[in-house]
């Protein structure tokens, strides 16, 4: 099959042909349709986050179901599907919990390769899913079956993207009806956020890096002392009749370290990722971190 293959960081991809085994027990093998590109997988082509290489990255797919393994019950060949990154075994701690999206538990994917290039090297499986490629191999709990009639190419953008901007909102900070809420950054995740007015939702902003004040990032960078005269603070406050966002959300994955996460009001941050270059003095507001949008796929 054909796959975009990077060799090492920050280099090209290769468009090349790969070998591609076929699934083992519990796996299955979905030819793609449609694969969106998340911001993740450009840090990982970077080597932002000290992955292994050679590696097909791409997690945000959507196919249809080519063939399965022993002991696949979750799916059939023929099946549309959206590939997710989750792997869930169902009975580890965090699974038992209905915290599948945390699930620790043992796969034979984490540390067997299913492709390989035509030297008989393997290829990583980036991001669980390696979806820049005709084909992938995934555990069957990363199969989420849809409905024939949505098109793939929409389908995939729910693997990421979607789940992500809105189960952050509903899922783990269980946003109420009529709460204002500004959204920081818009792009893959943040740009979803609008989508959650079909619950009652009053998005009273989305505050992009264009649309604040030209220092607005350099006079809260970093530092704990940022202020309510911070110009980020302000424009909270301009677009939410000065009562500030019941919750805010800052939507940038950091490229090294772990994520600073900026609040407003009671009910904390509700993002995957952050970039802690944008710092609001928090008071006594909480801090809320959203893995994965808090979503159980048991």
């Amino acid at each position: 099959m054909k796959a975009a293959v990077c060799y090492e960081p920050g280099k090209p991809l290769r468009i090349e042909e790969i070998d591609i085994d076929p699934p083992h027990a519990g796996e299955v093998k979905v030819r793609l349709v449609a694969t969106a590109i998340c911001h993740s997988d450009i840090h990982a082509l970077h080597g932002d986050w000290n992955g292994n290489f050679p590696v097909v990255v791409g997690h945000e797919a959507a196919g249809v179901v080519e063939e399965i393994g022993e002991n696949v019950t979750l799916t059939a060949p023929g099946d549309n599907v959206v590939v997710s990154l989750l792997r869930t075994c169902g009975h580890c701690f965090y699974c038992a919990q209905g915290l599948s999206n945390l699930c620790n538990g043992t796969f034979a994917l984490q540390t067997e390769s299913r492709l390989h290039n035509k030297r008989g090297d393997p290829i990583y499986q980036g991001i669980r899913t390696a979806a820049f490629a005709e084909y992938v191999i995934v555990d069957q709990s990363q199969i989420v079956q849809v409905q024939q009639t949505i098109p793939l190419e929409k389908a995939a953008l729910l693997a990421c993207g979607v789940i992500t901007g809105v189960g952050s909102v509903v899922n783990t900070g269980q946003v109420k009806p009529g709460s204002s809420v500004v959204v920081i950054g818009l792009g893959g995740v943040g740009v979803r956020y609008p989508m959650i007015e079909v619950r009652g939702l009053l998005l009273a902003s989305t505050a992009t890096r264009n649309s604040l004040p030209s220092d607005a990032l350099a006079s809260t960078a970093a530092t704990s002392g940022a202020s309510d005269k911070s110009p980020v603070l302000a424009q909270h406050g301009r677009t939410t009749s000065e009562q500030g966002a019941f919750k805010s959300t800052e939507n940038v994955l950091p490229r090294h370290g772990r994520p600073f996460l900026p609040s407003s009001e009671d009910g904390g941050l509700l993002a995957a990722h952050v970039d802690e270059r944008v710092l609001i003095d928090l008071d006594v507001r909480k801090v809320k971190q959203s893995v994965f949008s808090s979503i159980d796929k048991t």
